[in-house]
């Protein structure tokens, strides 16, 4: 009986109405308590009736507060209490999701990602069309992990945001672009994304591991979309990049495709030799290629490839071929 009573009069307390002052004062207490992980008053106040959507004046709920400050547990208790994770803060339209794919909280990105439809909270826009993978391609903190978890939970690899720019596009200025640009072609991300912005600015970059990467994957060596009509070969003759312009050429670059100038790659490897008046090794490759046809081995390969496509040659390796076919196909 005694304890009957008590648990009426805390029934009491909890529905008495609460002055603006009390109320305020909870919902500070409960800040205060996500701030220090204090997950046993967090659970008191979200019972007392505090609620679990509550905004706070910087712009985020409760429940993006403590996936900010990292609090595991009490990420849990605000989801078992109705916490909404599909909604976006009121600064950029980030998700809770996507605070923690910034932070790189592989335990709490998780943690959302079980809690209810999964495909609609990793798919989720921030206000400038970011999705949580979007975000996750541009840290550098536990990346590797959080693209893989945000994909095997439904995560779409080409989602575009308001610019254009696809997590693989993102993907390829990061510090670790190469791993993680072979995990998102893996998974299906289109290698000509954003008019064949990866290969292009790879090529810019001089960074020919990813060069290749990119054409092993069956990026298109004569796109020419990115400016001025330039295809890969073009830029790779600009910066004077020889690896690059060897691999563009062996994986079926065009010397003398134009760009909108009406010039060739050859033509301006020409130019630049004469303005730079030394030896330009880009023209020298070039101009000796063009005066040797492709072999007809090398003919084989490219027309093979274009057959299949670049979303085959992604599942080359899963051809019932021999290991050494599958090497020549991939210029191994």
């Amino acid at each position: 009986m005694p304890k009957q009573k008590a648990r009426r009069r805390q029934t009491a307390v909890r529905k008495r109405r609460l002055s603006p002052k009390e109320n305020a004062a909870r919902y500070t207490s409960i800040q205060e308590a996500i701030g220090l992980g204090d997950h046993r008053l967090v659970q008191d106040l979200l019972q007392d009736g505090v609620d679990p959507n509550y905004f706070l004046q910087s712009g985020f709920s409760l429940l993006h507060l403590a996936v900010a400050v990292n609090r595991e547990r009490c990420v849990r208790m605000l989801l078992e209490h109705g916490a909404h994770p599909h909604v976006g803060d009121r600064n950029r339209g980030y998700t809770p999701l996507h605070i923690a794919a910034t932070c790189g909280q592989i335990r709490i990105a998780r943690l959302i990602l079980g809690h209810e439809n999964c495909y609609q909270i990793a798919n989720a826009t921030s206000d400038r069309g970011l999705t949580p993978l979007h975000v996750a391609t541009a840290t550098n903190k536990n990346s590797i992990q959080m693209i893989t978890l945000l994909v095997e939970g439904g995560a779409e690899v080409n989602a575009a945001t308001v610019n254009g720019d696809t997590p693989l596009s993102l993907v390829v200025r990061s510090e670790k672009r190469r791993v993680c640009a072979r995990q998102l072609l893996e998974k299906g991300a289109d290698v000509d994304a954003q008019q064949g912005f990866p290969l292009c600015f790879a090529v810019l970059n001089n960074d020919n591991d990813l060069v290749r990467l990119l054409l092993v994957h069956g990026a298109n060596v004569n796109f020419r979309g990115i400016s001025h009509g330039h295809t890969p070969l073009h830029l790779s003759v600009v910066v004077d990049n020889l690896r690059a312009t060897q691999l563009l050429y062996e994986f079926g670059a065009e010397p003398y495709c134009l760009n909108q100038s009406g010039k060739s790659a050859l033509q301006l490897a020409e130019l630049c030799s004469r303005v730079s008046r030394d030896n330009h090794p880009c023209y020298t490759f070039l101009q000796e290629r063009s005066r040797s046809p492709r072999t007809l081995q090398e003919i084989c390969r490219l027309y093979i490839r274009r057959t299949l496509g670049k979303w085959r040659l992604q599942h080359i390796n899963d051809l019932p071929l021999t290991k050494v076919m599958i090497q020549f196909l991939n210029h191994e």
